[in-house]
């Protein structure tokens, strides 16, 4: 009995020929698609940016932890204004204490409350002119350049000052409701800031929202 052709194998007399292997056809296809681009793709894993900006950004982004240890650093800055606007205005200070613990209840001799005013508006405004002045200059704080953070837009350039300003709205709101409502308002700031922790751990590029709104973000200093 004879056996019949394979269609299939090298023994086919009909003029086909064998079937090309699944190895021919990878190499086949993956040298035509080389051939059409710059980018070869050489068989492993393709690497994507961890997002648009980070290649222009240079550096990793700057997680919660180093944000907050920057933040604390200039909070020393704030105690520091805090004094030194206290200190100016001790004396007409002094006279409100000496009025309030005397039985004179005679408005009309009490004396100016300017200072306290100056005392509880000052250091926050200086402290927040600081922030923005530093950030739209140089990109950093004396906490960041101590961390080795900074703050630049999508093109790693630095901020402007309107976007510095928006990225540190929420200590607008958190003194605005610690003047208002004094120790609730105390607590409400604390917890402003624990939430952006959380929202910054939580964010792929380590933003919270005023971040997000400024279109602005923290990275690792070169």
């Amino acid at each position: 009995m004879s056996t019949p052709n394979n269609p299939y194998g090298s023994n086919n007399n009909d003029g086909r020929g064998d079937l090309p292997s699944f190895g021919d056809y990878s190499q086949n296809s993956n040298d035509n698609y080389n051939a059409g681009h710059n980018n070869a793709y050489d068989g492993g894993f393709e690497q994507f940016p961890a997002s648009p900006e980070a290649g222009l950004h240079g550096g990793g982004y700057a997680g919660a932890g180093k944000r907050i240890g920057a933040l604390l650093i200039d909070y020393v800055i704030l105690v520091v204004i805090f004094i030194a606007v206290t200190l100016m205005f001790s004396s007409q200070l002094n006279d409100i204490n000496d009025w309030l613990a005397s039985s004179d209840d005679n408005v009309n001799n009490m004396p100016s409350v300017g200072a306290v005013y100056a005392v509880l508006l000052l250091p926050p405004i200086l402290w927040l002119i600081y922030k923005i002045a530093m950030e739209s200059w140089r990109g950093q704080t004396l906490g960041k350049m101590a961390i080795g953070i900074k703050v630049v837009d999508a093109d790693g350039k630095l901020v402007s000052a309107v976007s510095s300003l928006i990225r540190n709205s929420w200590f607008i709101i958190g003194f605005l409701l610690m003047l208002f409502t004094s120790n609730l308002g105390l607590i409400a700031f604390i917890l402003i800031q624990i939430i952006l922790g959380v929202l910054i751990a939580r964010n792929n590029y380590d933003q919270h929202t005023c971040d997000t709104w400024a279109k602005a973000y923290v990275v690792t200093a070169r």
